[in-house]
């Protein structure tokens, strides 16, 4: 679970600017509703208007403060990025559009008066959040689906993790590099961010080969406790161990899991 940040802790920009802009938003809704309903207008349709949508919610103030409270991973697969600029700001429930589901069409306008709200940012790699979310935000109960900003969307029952509000771990384990679901709401998020994934599950067999290789320098060095240099390499190799299941490493989830078996 990333770190549980409070509206005190969104920075000014964010408070000031992005109320203004989702005021303006709202009341251009309110102008033409069916306009926005059925698509023929949007609230960032042309690249001048997705970058003044970006200059908010994607300012540097407010990436810094996410990249420190995801600890630089993505908060749905858990990869870690030294350079910042492979994780993007995703909005948990979409701003532009929404899908219930892969054969769903879209429905439109999406979740725009949350664009700039603190609460609805998250910090995600490129293939969770574009290649595999995208608009996608199923609900166990879509009828209930807030279409505006008139409808209170705390009523929603989201069948994806918030991993702002909720521990995915509640929800997800792993077998070896695998994640399976322990409720349905971990069932549906490993479906539509994709965390079986090829390409995250070579990363992860590679992180466990890494994992596997200190636990086997262990086991030598406390079977010839008294060669120095291999008690050096386990006590080295213990310390890898020991840090692979805290928050800031990657793949901790499935590092704690697997040394737990």
């Amino acid at each position: 679970m990333i770190r549980v940040l409070k509206p005190a802790d969104a920075p000014t920009n964010l408070l000031r600017i992005g109320r203004v802009k989702t005021a303006e938003d709202c009341a251009n809704y309110d102008e033409c509703p069916d306009d926005y309903v059925t698509g023929k207008k949007g609230f960032a349709r042309t690249e001048r208007e997705r970058r003044r949508q970006r200059a908010i919610y994607g300012a540097k103030p407010i990436k810094t403060t996410l990249v420190t409270a995801h600890r630089s991973k993505c908060c749905y697969c858990e990869t870690r990025y030294v350079d910042s600029r492979h994780l993007a700001i995703e909005h948990f429930r979409p701003k532009t559009g929404v899908r219930q589901s892969r054969k769903h069409a879209e429905e439109y306008p999406g979740y725009y008066w949350l664009a700039y709200d603190w609460d609805n940012l998250l910090l995600s790699c490129h293939e969770c959040n574009s290649d595999c979310k995208g608009t996608l935000f199923p609900l166990s109960n879509p009828r209930a689906r807030a279409r505006s900003h008139h409808d209170d969307s705390t009523v929603e029952r989201a069948l994806l993790i918030n991993p702002a509000l909720q521990d995915p771990r509640d929800h997800i384990r792993f077998s070896n590099e695998t994640p399976f679901h322990r409720t349905r709401k971990g069932s549906v998020t490993i479906e539509v961010i994709g965390l079986r994934r090829d390409s995250l599950r070579e990363t992860r067999l590679k992180y466990l080969a890494e994992l596997r290789h200190n636990l086997d320098l262990v086991d030598v060095a406390g079977s010839h406790p008294r060669i120095l240099e291999l008690r050096r390499l386990g006590d080295e190799a213990q310390a890898l161990i020991d840090s692979a299941i805290l928050p800031d490493a990657p793949f901790s989830s499935m590092a704690i899991d697997y040394l737990d078996t």
